[in-house]
């Protein structure tokens, strides 16, 4: 290869670096190319939170206060940002463009997605709707508090155990105590 040629090639990989063409696809050798499910999946679930934000805000009663700002002001607002922030990172996948690993991150693989656990935590995240009434704030919480860090890789279950329920203990007291706020006691009732 001749001197003026491999110039050549450096001086087109720069002006295509300049030219942004470098963040907008996919590098050769690094990411494979097609869409990245993982990421298009987490986005279309971030547009339909936006859309239940939305008409939730919307479905607030009328503001009766002289600002006239009323309990839908800020859900609306959030649910704005959200959708805008959701749709641009749904039009990103489209295109192929996939999320780079932090340095925090250490060598994370953004090519492949850990279906298995991301279905057990959005399984704890459903456990912990459907049964916080009956078995209270605290048994719950601890209960979805190990089912995450067990989808996250943590295997120390006694200590994991001991930090669950002494957070969720803490929270409880800290909202209902402090912050007088309700959270259901469940079979904890009259205890705390």
């Amino acid at each position: 290869m001749s001197e003026n040629s491999h110039s050549d090639s450096r001086s087109s990989a720069a002006a295509q670096a300049v030219a942004g063409g470098s963040k907008s696809r996919p590098q050769p050798g690094g990411h494979p190319a097609g869409v990245p499910w993982g990421e298009l999946t987490f986005s279309v679930v971030l547009v339909v939170l936006g859309i239940l934000v939305l008409f939730d805000g919307l479905g607030q009663p009328e503001s009766k206060s002289a600002s006239g700002i009323g309990a839908g002001f800020f859900p609306i607002i959030m649910a704005v940002f959200l959708l805008a922030i959701a749709a641009a990172l749904v039009l990103q996948a489209l295109r192929g463009v996939r999320g780079e690993a932090d340095e925090a991150e250490g060598d994370v693989d953004t090519t492949n997605t850990r279906w298995l656990q991301a279905l057990m935590v959005v399984g704890a995240v459903l456990f912990f709707a459907t049964v916080l009434e009956s078995l209270g704030y605290i048994l719950t919480n601890a209960i979805t508090f190990l089912a995450v860090a067990y989808a996250i890789g943590a295997r120390r279950y006694v200590r994991d155990g001991i930090v669950s329920l002494v957070l969720s203990i803490v929270i409880y007291i800290v909202f209902t105590r402090g912050l007088s706020i309700s959270l259901p006691a469940g079979i904890f009732e009259g205890l705390f």
